[in-house]
């Protein structure tokens, strides 16, 4: 995931499929990274913990109190994910 201006800006998730091939991070983006972005790289399926419409509400909870998406994003899984699974 990439955000840029306190929103998600890119996301990029693969697909578990036996012998398909893996999308590199590195070559979907080819250096349109910039100065300010947060990066979070995640070892699941992000879209077993957090659903689209969670998105929205991380942005305007983050507004609210004044912290950053990444943080929010963090907290929301910080309470979704049993670390003890992990």
């Amino acid at each position: 995931m990439v955000i840029r201006d306190n929103k998600l800006n890119y996301m990029m998730s693969n697909q578990v499929q036996e012998g398909g091939k893996i999308d590199l991070f590195s070559e979907l983006i080819e250096g349109e990274l910039k100065e300010y972005d947060e990066v979070l790289c995640l070892g699941t399926q992000v879209d077993t913990y957090i659903d689209s419409s969670d998105f929205t509400t991380i942005r305007e909870v983050s507004k609210q109190e004044e912290k950053s998406f990444l943080q929010g994003l963090i907290d929301l899984l910080a309470v979704r994910v049993d670390t003890e699974q992990l």
